[in-house]
């Protein structure tokens, strides 16, 4: 949780806009602490990353604004002071103590008291263009929304950022968040988008991932239930109802009933049929 507020009617000599702006797609992580006693200025696609950042813009008898400017990223205990702001498209090294207005683009802000470290090179130019979790954000905002084509461009450009940068974790990241967009309209290419996520996620234990991802290997094809594919699958085995029910210890007409299902939410028509999607979707 973020803290982000304000001293009431504050005792100062020069006038305050007591205003917060967080621009269009930008991200503030998590416990954060924004003081907007004057006013902080978040531009577009701004993120505010990692934890335990300070903005704050009083001291014991004036207040001055803070701004951070479009498509800036800011990382872990970042203190920004009163009057200070950072350029569009620059990065700030974590730990640095912002106390003044820096000037110009596409520079690596960073120390105690913070300082120009660099211009950013190609790489860190297209970190601060392509930022991965504003977009994966937007995606799923988007998906949650219905917006299926915005949804769509956003975890596309956020793909491409995770591979150019070489990110195995938040590639698998945002293809599961992809996955699980996708899996209420088309569970065929959530299970592909979800297999390709388990692929990278395995091998270097990223529990995260993996625990998201077992929402939709319950679920299985055509959100079946897991009973409905365990009578799928004996089905396509050619067990008949009642030997459904006793090898699944319910009655035949639980069983009839678990398969009438899985033809209206499989779309076919007859046992033969599903045991051939069974075999299809390798339930068997």
């Amino acid at each position: 949780m973020n803290e982000i507020n304000s001293i009431p009617d504050p005792i100062v000599v020069n006038p305050v806009d007591q205003t917060f702006i967080l621009g269009e797609g930008s991200v503030i992580a998590a416990s954060h602490k924004i003081d907007f006693t004057d006013r902080v200025e978040l531009g577009k696609r701004v993120i505010v990353g990692g934890r335990n950042s300070s903005f704050w813009t009083h001291n014991r008898q004036m207040t001055e604004p803070i701004i951070v400017g479009d498509y800036s990223y800011l990382g872990s205990e970042i203190r920004m002071t009163p009057g200070s702001a950072i350029p569009a498209k620059c990065i700030v090294g974590i730990g640095a103590v912002v106390t003044k207005k820096f000037e110009g683009e596409y520079k690596l802000i960073a120390g105690v008291p913070a300082k120009i470290a660099k211009e950013l090179d190609e790489d860190g130019r297209f970190l601060t263009e392509y930022k991965t979790r504003a977009d994966r954000y937007l995606a799923q905002v988007a998906a949650l929304l219905g917006e299926s084509d915005a949804a769509e461009r956003h975890f596309g450009t956020a793909l491409e950022m995770d591979r150019r940068m070489g990110s195995v974790v938040h590639v698998a990241e945002t293809l599961a968040a992809h996955a699980l967009a996708v899996q209420p309209t088309d569970p065929t290419r959530a299970r592909d988008l979800a297999a390709q996520a388990r692929a990278l996620a395995e091998p270097i234990g990223q529990v995260r991932v993996l625990r998201r991802l077992e929402r939709i290997r319950a679920a299985g094809p055509a959100q079946l239930t897991p009973r409905e594919m365990e009578v799928l699958a004996l089905l396509a085995h050619g067990l008949s109802n009642r030997e459904i029910g006793a090898r699944l210890f319910i009655s035949s007409n639980t069983t009839a009933n678990h398969i009438r299902s899985i033809l209206m939410k499989t779309g076919t028509a007859n046992r033969t049929q599903a045991a051939r999607y069974a075999t299809e979707h390798e339930l068997v």
